[in-house]
């Protein structure tokens, strides 16, 4: 059964046209009194209260990370001053040719940036970095990359640390960075460390359960690479499809978490609920019958963020507005529908975009805007007005 019927809706007012035609006939000396015709506006709904925003509040699996709240709390802090330790490291047959500064400047300052710009200015990312290429044990090809498990992952970020010893404090850090010759060909990508709180790294007396490590791609991803990979030490999953295709029919562009180098990298505002940059009051937690809110585009600090109306124990319909504005650079202006489903698994679909597709890979189509209407299940959402301040809906549940 199709659950997901888009439908357009026409708003439109009639409007009387007199024709005027050449006459060769002298005008009629007869005045005639002009009339006047007024245009009376639509009415917009009231807007009405959310309900209770618990009931919004999908719950947690207790996974690594997922998309539920709360998130793990063996994770990052998502917010204050966050310091990461970053070390650079290359190998036996793959000696750097490139100076450790450029390397650092593949993610410095743009990583920083964007944590600032998309926590609205609540996450303050600070690398710590210790700029020494420092000569792995190994060569390359030899740290299982291929089939990379987590103890071969923590054993290669361990061996980074230990090279580094004394000369590096991790006193006030929260994380680690390992950048690797971005030209050693072995290690093709770039994997996140987030580990549960029996396999930890161990460095200058404490443990650490998150890292990230790069690898060749970090040339063609640039420093959205460190953000995405960090998005998982923060505890967000993928939301590409991991190990089948097509890979982005679930989310397409949108979210860093989905295309690191679409044109809608803005996290999403369910994301940024997650992460506690979307607080509470900014919800609307959608209530049975008919739920009428503006809401403001994601890309700005204020104004209510997310619609989201919950459908069952593990799933939710959300809406957020978004405008070609910070880190979304080629979509539409409009409001955004996509499904939340917390019992899905990092790479498995817990988010997906609305309609339901899977030949759809860029979803940008998925923008509602004003005179269009989305049904899923029992819920239609209608976009009723836009305006530069964001997006008035109507949803009926």
């Amino acid at each position: 059964m199709n659950h997901h019927v888009l439908k357009a809706i026409v708003f439109g007012a009639a409007l009387s046209v007199a024709a005027c035609g050449s006459n060769s006939t002298a005008p009629s000396s007869t005045t005639t009194t002009p009339t006047t015709t007024t245009t009376t506006a639509p009415t917009l709904p009231t807007a009405t209260a959310s309900g209770p925003v618990a009931e919004c509040r999908l719950p947690s699996s207790g996974a690594n990370v997922g998309i539920g709240l709360p998130r793990n709390a063996l994770r990052l802090p998502a917010s204050g001053d966050v310091r990461l330790v970053v070390l650079f490291v290359d190998f036996p047959d793959a000696p750097a040719t490139r100076s450790v500064d450029s390397a650092y400047a593949l993610i410095s300052p743009t990583a920083e940036a964007y944590y600032r710009a998309v926590s609205y200015g609540k996450l303050n990312l600070i690398f710590q970095p210790s700029l020494v290429w420092r000569r792995m044990s190994k060569p390359s090809t030899e740290y299982g990359w291929a089939s990379l498990t987590n103890a071969l992952h923590r054993a290669y970020i361990q061996e980074a640390v230990d090279l580094a010893g004394s000369a590096v404090s991790y006193g006030s850090a929260a994380g680690i960075v390992v950048i690797s010759n971005p030209d050693a060909g072995a290690l093709f990508n770039g994997p996140a460390f987030s580990s549960s709180a029996n396999s930890v790294i161990s460095a200058g007396g404490r443990s650490f359960s998150n890292a990230i490590t790069s690898g060749r791609d970090l040339i063609s991803w640039g420093a959205y690479w460190a953000n995405h990979e960090l998005g998982h030490t923060l505890g967000l999953p993928d939301l590409y499809a991991t190990g089948s295709s097509p890979t982005h029919r679930f989310v397409g562009v949108f979210s860093l978490m989905g295309l690191i180098n679409g044109p809608a990298r803005e996290y999403t505002a369910w994301e940024r609920w997650v992460l506690g940059w979307v607080s509470d009051d900014q919800v609307f937690c959608a209530k049975t019958g008919t739920n009428v809110t503006t809401l403001s585009p994601v890309e700005r600090i204020s104004g209510t963020k997310m619609l989201v109306v919950p459908i069952s124990s593990t799933q939710a319909v959300v809406l957020e507005s978004r405008r070609v504005e910070g880190y979304d650079t080629g979509i539409s202006s409009g409001v955004l529908p996509y499904l939340i489903d917390v019992s899905l698994t990092t790479g498995n679909g817990p988010m997906k975009m609305l309609p339901l597709s899977d030949t759809d890979t860029s979803k940008l189509t998925s923008i509602l805007t004003v005179g269009t209407s989305l049904t899923y299940g029992s819920v239609t959402i209608t976009v009723v007005a836009s305006d530069s301040t964001g997006d008035l809906i109507q949803v009926v549940r």
